[in-house]
């Protein structure tokens, strides 16, 4: 994730930070790093097997450079354990040819984030679940119980969020490293490196956070690291104010699903990781593929 490009470009030092496109008009403003990313790829893929050998080739010969020990790291660093991100759902579905695979698709991995929720929630990774009314429980209990056990760990995230911007406006290297890793933090830090003294700020919630997906995993051989990730769709008001004399200063409107990533070990953070588009399979007929 990073800084929108057009609200950094209010400022004439702060054009174009990343050096990768023509200055943007100042009527655009900054969004999230994650979302200049390279599109997700799709669930049809067009490589061809000698290209994927080479890209494995390459990978390993990285990995051998790496200093000992950070080979997992290097591995893991642009993992999502969860591909889709799925729309919102359209009654009409239900009525289109061949759209049942894939709703029950999407209802187990709804389900699935519902079970490693609240395994979360045993191991202690979530904070404990407060008392809440029957009618609250029951609500819980009809979502699969994924807004009942996620919903403790939102706070935290959301302060992970907002820090990450403050971070990147102010040119914090050390505050981005703090809070992000993967492609967020590499974004984030060029961001970092090519503005100074502005400040993030934010301006309101238009919508609570909410949960969209989490899951649990293993990443070594003896199972004892394991990676949390969970998806929460942020839907904000931001404004950057430049360092220029006199300063200026954009709003704008931020929708977006970022993941955020927890290694279970001791001292460890959640970090921003990436940012998700809303997208289905290509197989699915009926259904808008256009990711946004």
């Amino acid at each position: 994730m990073s800084l929108r490009p057009g609200l950094l470009a209010s400022s004439s030092r702060l054009a174009n930070p990343l050096g990768a496109r023509a200055a943007l008009p100042a009527a655009r403003l900054v969004r999230a790093a994650s979302n200049q990313a390279a599109p997700a790829s799709k669930a049809k893929g067009g490589s061809s097997v000698q290209k994927a050998d080479q890209q494995l080739k390459d990978l390993e010969r990285a990995r051998r450079r790496m200093p000992p020990g950070m080979e997992l790291d290097f591995a893991i660093r642009g993992v999502l354990m969860e591909q889709f991100l799925d729309k919102r759902f359209n009654p009409v579905w239900l009525f289109k040819k061949g759209q049942v695979g894939y709703l029950w698709n999407r209802m187990q991995r709804h389900i699935t984030s519902a079970r490693f929720a609240a395994e979360a929630t045993e191991k202690g990774i979530f904070p404990p679940e407060p008392e809440v009314s029957l009618l609250k429980r029951l609500a819980g209990w009809f979502k699969f119980s994924l807004t009942k056990y996620a919903a403790t760990v939102v706070p935290e995230l959301e302060q992970t969020y907002y820090d990450y911007y403050r971070a990147q406006a102010s040119g914090d290297a050390k505050g981005v490293r703090a809070v992000s890793t993967g492609p967020a933090e590499d974004r984030a830090l060029k961001v970092a490196q090519s503005i100074r003294g502005a400040k993030w700020s934010l301006v309101k919630v238009v919508k609570a956070p909410r949960v969209r997906w989490v899951r649990r995993s293993p990443v070594d051989m003896q199972g004892k690291l394991v990676l949390t990730q969970v998806a929460v769709q942020f839907d904000t008001e931001q404004a950057l104010t430049t360092a220029d004399r006199p300063p200026k200063r954009k709003e704008m409107r931020i929708q977006e699903t970022v993941v955020f990533e927890l290694k279970e070990v001791s001292g460890e953070k959640w970090r921003l990781k990436d940012t998700q588009e809303e997208q289905v399979p290509e197989y699915v007929s009926g259904v808008a593929h256009t990711r946004y």
